[in-house]
């Protein structure tokens, strides 16, 4: 009983440590600084935002923009393919030679050894 008892007591005061701390700080508030600056903003007339009131003249520019920017990155992303493929195809090419002329030597290795063999066993 005893052991309960001092156990709820110590969760208590544990309790208190952690929630106390954490009222002081909610009732100190900090003033929030605005970033908005106090002066006057351009002032447009109506003729001249009419001018520009158009869903085509701000897409325009930023379309032929952005697909300028794409087909760059997709042209030097070509020419990078490219490259990489060539140095792929000369590499495979090699092995593949590599692989014949091991194959080769490996039959005619063979064919010397099962000749060989044959004369050895032939009765």
């Amino acid at each position: 009983m005893d052991l309960l008892v001092m156990t709820l007591f110590l969760g208590l005061v544990l309790a208190m440590f952690m929630l106390i701390p954490r009222l002081r700080k909610s009732d100190h508030v900090k003033p929030v600084k605005s970033n908005i600056s106090n002066k006057a903003s351009d002032a447009y007339t109506k003729a001249e935002v009419s001018l520009h009131n158009k869903r085509t003249d701000c897409w325009i520019i930023i379309k032929e923009k952005l697909y300028r920017r794409k087909v760059s990155l997709y042209n030097e992303r070509v020419g990078d393919l490219n490259l990489v493929t060539q140095e792929r195809d000369d590499i495979k090419k090699q092995y593949d030679e590599w692989r014949k002329r091991r194959l080769d030597e490996f039959m005619a290795c063979f064919n010397t050894i099962s000749l060989k063999l044959k004369e050895m066993y032939q009765v």
